[in-house]
């Protein structure tokens, strides 16, 4: 078995830290890669994500990302995230592991089509991604990267929203201030980083730490995460980013899950593709029933002032709809799942 502290490649049988094996990587992208790693001591597993990019205010955004991401209470429709670990000059982020993967794996293997029925799965899982948002937007948390990759399921196919990298915090009380302060000088004594990088790391990640509200422009580009085909309009054009850009995410993300594939080339496009889906029912995978399509159409206009910004309200629809097609209702409202 191969020992390693620093950022080298992470292959099946690599030991992390003496104390984590990693069995294999669940995905990669352009800042980073995922592993399932584990615990030889205890058993458990995690879902590793880890920055690849060493520049240190990539590193201090992540890491500050993931500490808001850590410091939300459990729920039983969020991936929950547990510790973040320096390895080398690198920063891992250890969060649960969801044994079904991905909605997109779901939606692209045909998976979710071959359930015994798909309208009741995707009515599931809607309803319950709408809930785990509107859990972190209670919270004061933006989420701004919804798409069917963050949208994890079990094999029972629940839902739990992940992956909360670009998460923009509206507020911090005194006691997140302080914690998040705590950060600040952690990251900013990594080992071998000299001082001008680690005075770098500091000045971000204060600016970072006593941003302006949510409701004020948050500027994120492509470089950092974005991902531009579930966009919505304010992102891609710059933009004032608001609950109402999370819903569109959704939205997006739920149109393709009914369709069986993406039909749009930007986020932007996607209402109207949900206005040629509708014209011709053939071409879905599950067909829209007429209530999901209006809710879909209200979420994807393209004013965010105009769309429904409540995610828990469209949760409530959603299960509605649920009723109405399926003859019975869906769960109610999750309580905070406990630690």
């Amino acid at each position: 078995m191969t020992r390693t502290d620093a950022p080298t490649p992470w292959e099946a049988g690599v030991l992390i830290l003496d104390e984590f094996c990693v069995l294999r990587l669940l995905g990669a992208g352009s800042f980073g890669e995922v592993a399932l790693v584990e615990n030889e001591r205890s058993g458990e597993l995690y879902a590793v994500k880890r920055l690849v990019v060493r520049d240190p205010i990539a590193q201090g955004r992540f890491l500050l990302e993931a500490q808001r991401w850590i410091n939300i209470p459990a729920h039983p429709h969020i991936v929950g995230c547990y510790f973040v670990r320096s390895i080398g000059d690198e920063v891992a982020v250890f969060s649960e592991y969801v044994s079904g993967g991905s909605l997109a794996d779901w939606i692209s293997s045909r998976r979710l089509y071959e359930v015994d029925s798909p309208l009741d799965a995707a009515l599931r899982i809607a309803v319950q991604s709408a809930w785990g948002l509107d859990a972190a937007h209670r919270l004061g948390l933006l989420h701004l990267d919804v798409k069917p990759g963050n949208v994890l399921l079990d094999d029972d196919c629940r839902a739990r929203i992940a992956d909360f990298g670009l998460a923009a915090e509206q507020e911090y009380s005194a006691r997140e201030r302080a914690e998040l302060e705590a950060v600040v000088d952690w990251i900013s004594d990594i080992p071998d980083t000299d001082e001008s990088r680690r005075e770098i790391v500091r000045d971000i990640l204060r600016q970072q730490l006593f941003a302006p509200q949510a409701d004020t422009p948050v500027e994120i580009s492509e470089r950092e995460g974005l991902t531009p085909a579930y966009s919505a309009p304010e992102q891609a054009h710059g933009g004032v980013l608001t609950r109402a850009t999370d819903v569109y995410g959704w939205a997006a993300s739920i149109l393709e899950m009914f369709v069986g594939k993406r039909t749009w080339p930007a986020g932007p496009d996607a209402g109207i593709a949900l206005t040629q889906i509708v014209r011709r029912p053939d071409s879905v995978a599950i067909a829209i029933p007429t209530g999901m399509a209006e809710l879909l159409h209200a979420c994807l206009r393209d004013d965010p002032g105009a769309r429904p910004a409540v995610l828990g309200e469209i949760a409530e629809q959603v299960a509605a709809v649920y009723e109405t097609e399926l003859g019975r209702r869906s769960a109610s409202r999750p309580p905070p799942r406990r630690p």
